[in-house]
């Protein structure tokens, strides 16, 4: 066949559309350095991927036709702008991972008809710098680690109430107002490990009051007083490490309090006499002055009373030696017996005035 006949053979093989998705399960996946949606997608799909292509924005009308889908992954793109009703028409959307871009701003509109919306990430698009004021009733969990995010104001979250779980990790945050969290009423986890926090005063707010998991740690935090810790009633892990911790006098309640947290094993604090690291456990026990508790003062805690927190801090709690317990008890056996006792002479005294007569 010569060149010819081979051109002609050619012509005549129908060219067949290429297919960049593929369906496995409930997922439908479209990857191959894709700078557009491509055409294949079915439009009932429910669980979409187009993570690992080549997107630059996301317009008003990319993804309206999609009306029924409920995952959607488009991290790992490059995508620098979304259009704030990009998502609007996905009023099933429960999941949406916009991870790995290169996102400048996010509208505050952005999820706002996403009735049903409860897992959102923006994480590592190092560009953001600041957080979107989102308004949602449903979002639980919140990914907003490694953004280049500097600073966050009281009103942050004031329209995102339903989150649970925040992860603010891996930014550059040097301050976080006292009232940041405060609508945040149902919070369980935050980490805010690896910022640039000189304070943890934040913590002392309503959102306190439900956290289970708080990460502070690779921070700038040298104290944290004993009144945040008052708030944190269902707590149950807190990770602190990596702080140029202060052996500061306001640190024994939080040591007494973090006796049970396998985290303060390993920590230090540098001493203000001579400038030298030692471990929290031997700075407190060089410090701490033991005396007996007021009978009031009743707590689960498995420590002893410092006479300096009792006088410093009169709300808080804590556990009394048991020889005061035991005190009591013999003084209240003598008691009952010399009860005994002088029943017994009244009796006897009785008996013998009746026979005289």
């Amino acid at each position: 066949m010569g060149p010819i006949g081979f051109l002609l053979l050619c012509l005549c093989v129908p060219v067949l559309p290429v297919q960049f998705c593929t369906t496995t399960g409930s997922w439908t996946v479209c990857q191959g350095e894709l700078m557009a949606f491509p055409e294949d997608i079915p439009t009932s799909v429910t669980n979409l991927n187009v993570s690992n292509n080549r997107l630059s924005s996301l317009e008003q009308n990319t993804l309206i036709k999609f009306v029924n889908i409920k995952k959607l992954n488009i991290s790992r793109n490059l995508i620098t702008n979304i259009h704030n009703k990009a998502f609007f028409r996905l009023t099933d959307l429960e999941l949406l991972d916009l991870s790995f871009n290169n996102l400048i701003e996010i509208s505050d509109k952005i999820i706002f008809n996403n009735v049903k919306l409860k897992w959102f990430s923006i994480a590592h698009n190092k560009n953001l710098k600041y957080i979107p004021h989102l308004q949602s009733k449903s979002l639980q969990r919140f990914n907003v680690s490694s953004c280049g995010i500097q600073e966050m104001n009281e009103t942050t979250f004031q329209e995102v109430e339903s989150i649970e779980i925040l992860d603010l990790s891996f930014n550059e945050i040097k301050e976080i107002r006292d009232h940041t969290f405060d609508a945040l009423t149902m919070l369980c986890e935050l980490d805010v490990s690896n910022n640039e926090l000189q304070s943890a005063q934040f913590i002392n707010s309503d959102c306190s009051l439900s956290l289970t998991y708080l990460d502070i740690s690779s921070n700038n935090i040298s104290v944290l007083d004993w009144i945040t810790f008052q708030t944190l009633l269902s707590l149950k892990k807190i990770h602190f490490h990596n702080n140029p911790w202060r052996c500061d006098e306001r640190m024994k309640y939080v040591y007494e309090n973090m006796l049970n947290n396998e985290t303060t094993l390993n920590l230090q604090c540098v001493s203000a006499s001579d400038n030298k690291k030692i471990s929290w456990h031997e700075w407190y026990h060089s410090v701490n002055k033991v005396s007996s508790c007021p009978v009031n003062f009743v707590t689960d805690s498995p420590t002893t009373c410092s006479t300096s927190i009792i006088n410093k801090c009169p709300k808080v709690s804590c556990s009394c030696d048991s020889s005061w317990v035991v005190f009591y008890v013999i003084a209240a056996i003598i008691c009952l017996l010399n009860i005994v006792f002088m029943i017994v002479i009244f009796r006897k005294n009785t008996s013998s005035r009746n026979n005289s007569q």
